[in-house]
């Protein structure tokens, strides 16, 4: 399926990647749940350290209240 977009593939690019499959050539598996994973970018989860550093600031802006 050569040069269908990303997370589609079959004849004439007509079919969109299954979980846990995404990306190009739906190649790429999707390591978090169906319900979060996009099948054309993958997993929609917010990184660890993105949710550590948002409780730390919300924590500090909350107590310094």
């Amino acid at each position: 399926s050569a040069g269908c977009p990303l997370g589609y593939n079959g004849p004439e690019c007509a079919y969109n990647c299954i979980y846990p499959n995404y990306g190009e050539d739906c190649l790429h598996m999707c390591d978090c749940t169906e319900k979060q994973c996009d099948f054309v970018f993958g997993c929609k989860t917010i990184s660890k350290a993105s949710k550590y550093i948002y409780f730390f600031i919300f924590k500090t802006n909350f107590t310094a209240i």
